[in-house]
């Protein structure tokens, strides 16, 4: 410490801190700048074809493509992913029977099974056509859907018996957000009478 004022009764000490290897500004930069034109490289090669063409792209992407095989997507799923969904009929009509959040801190995974329940009735009836809905929404769809198939829903604990409709529903696109009072554009339907046993 040394005192920066004669007069030591004003109080006012000055701390010096001991000498230390100080690290170039140009190396930082030079690092921030090699680290920054990989990850460019690196995420131009995941994207889908676009207007920016790096130099030496190619020989990169094929490179970058071989150490990251899996890009983004193996993060994130698309949101632009068609979406199918479970409804029930009821003496009130049609209602939405996907159960939703309700996981009590992860320990009722009913909510995730239902999706798989959904997708093995699905599957029983891949190649019965369904019904385009053409601008209607998901109940008017299924009112006028006939029953197309009897199905046994093999679940240990099934959520989806009865009469049951299955719904593909598309985002809709962000430029039309705008167009539509929906988020969802019901594009088919299904209705199937299943039987639990």
């Amino acid at each position: 410490m040394k005192w920066t004022d004669p007069a030591r009764w004003r109080g006012r000490i000055a701390v010096t801190a001991p000498p230390t290897t100080r690290t170039p500004r140009s190396w930082i930069a030079a690092a921030a700048a090699v680290w920054t034109v990989l990850a460019l490289y690196v995420a131009q090669a995941h994207l889908p074809d676009n207007v920016v063409k790096l130099p030496g792209q190619a020989s990169v992407t094929d490179t970058s493509r071989a150490v990251l095989p899996q890009g983004w997507a193996f993060f994130t799923k698309s949101p632009r992913d068609p979406d199918m969904g479970a409804w029930t009929e009821t003496a009130d009509g049609w209602q939405d029977a996907r159960l939703g959040r309700h996981a009590e801190f992860g320990f009722d995974r009913a909510s995730r099974a239902q999706g798989v329940e959904l997708g093995v009735l699905f599957y029983e009836v891949r190649e019965v056509e369904p019904l385009e809905c053409e601008g209607r929404t998901a109940p008017e769809c299924l009112a006028a859907a006939p029953v197309s198939a009897e199905v046994v829903n093999p679940g240990p604990s099934p959520t989806l018996c009865g009469r049951v409709g299955i719904v593909h529903e598309s985002p809709v696109p962000f430029a039309w957000r705008d167009l539509y009072d929906t988020t969802h554009i019901v594009e088919n339907a299904l209705v199937l009478e299943v039987t639990c046993p």
